[in-house]
């Protein structure tokens, strides 16, 4: 693993169209308590979550969705497997966690996972993303970040806005 701290990659080619498809398209069944995955093992911390909203949304979507996806993989040099959207609502945590690449545990794939966050609505005071090496705000549409699964972090929308981001997760094609 590389041990991709936090990687700014600057702005991609967004598809609108699958903005405005998923922008409003959430219900209960799409929503997950990040609460629950932090370990009871680190019980410091699962003390501090435990009265704080944890919730949000994720729809996972074919990549025959995303019309830009070959324009993107080339500007962010990341094979792209899977994707998904998530909507966090005002008030929420997405606890903090390393990611798992669960779609990716049976691959005999010998290249660096890594996830990119594309954040496809606007930035509001009171929302951010924050990893062990950077803390990420006042973000535009289409700015991305890129972490592989060293990298512990969480998201927080104080704001009184959704926040919207797009989760891609693949390989790297090549080292930097």
């Amino acid at each position: 693993s590389l041990n991709i701290i936090m990687n700014e990659l600057g702005q991609i080619s967004i598809d609108f169209a699958l903005l405005d498809k998923y922008q409003n398209n959430f219900t209960e069944k799409d929503k997950t308590d990040t609460y629950s995955t932090i370990s009871t093992a680190d019980l410091n911390v699962k003390t501090a979550y435990q009265n704080l909203s944890c919730d949000i949304y994720q729809k996972f979507i074919g990549l025959n969705e995303i019309s830009t996806l070959k324009d993107i993989e080339e500007q962010i040099n990341v094979d792209i497997k899977y994707a998904s959207i998530i909507l966090q609502k005002p008030g929420s945590i997405n606890a903090h966690h390393f990611d798992k690449f669960w779609l990716l545990k049976n691959d005999n794939d010998e290249r660096t996972r890594v996830r990119v966050n594309v954040f496809l609505s606007k930035w509001y005071f009171g929302q951010i993303l924050e990893t062990t090496g950077k803390t990420i705000s006042k973000w535009k549409i289409g700015d991305t970040a890129m972490w592989d699964n060293t990298v512990e972090h969480f998201a927080v929308n104080l704001s009184g806005y959704d926040k919207l981001t797009m989760q891609l997760s693949g390989y790297l094609k090549y080292s930097p």
